[in-house]
C-alpha cells in the first residue's frame, strides 16, 4: 500500500527507535532501572504493526493514534510517552500543519 508522507515519517521513526534500543537502554541505566529503549522498542513494533490503519488517517488524528497505541503497549511507563510526544510534535511542525492554540486556552 502507498503510504502518506507523515506515515513515512512515522515508520521511519519507529525503525529508528527500534534500531536503537540497546543505546536508549544504556542510557537509561545510566539514570534510571534501565527499561526505556526496551519499552520504546515494544511501543515502536506496536505502532509498526499498524502503520497502514494509522498512516491512511489525517495527521492530528494519525498522531492520536500512535499516542493511543504507545499508551496501550507502554502503560504507564512515562519515559517512552514523553519521548513520542516530541516527536510527534516534531513532526506536526515538519509537515507544517501546526496551528498555534492562544495562551490559556484549553486543550481539547
Amino acid at each position: 500500500m502507498e503510504t502518506t508522507p507523515h506515515g513515512k515519517l512515522i515508520e521511519a521513526v519507529a525503525r529508528a527507535v527500534i534500531e536503537h534500543a540497546d543505546e536508549l537502554t544504556a542510557l537509561d541505566q545510566a539514570i534510571g532501572d534501565g527499561d526505556h529503549g526496551l519499552n520504546m522498542k515494544r511501543g515502536a513494533e506496536a505502532v509498526l504493526a499498524q502503520i497502514d490503519a494509522i498512516a491512511a488517517k489525517p495527521l492530528p488524528e494519525a498522531l492520536k493514534a500512535v499516542g493511543s497505541t504507545l499508551v496501550m503497549k507502554v502503560g504507564g511507563a512515562s519515559g517512552p510517552r514523553k519521548s513520542w510526544r516530541s516527536t510527534a510534535a516534531d513532526l506536526r511542525r515538519a509537515c507544517g500543519s501546526v496551528r498555534r492554540r492562544p495562551r490559556g486556552r484549553p486543550r481539547r
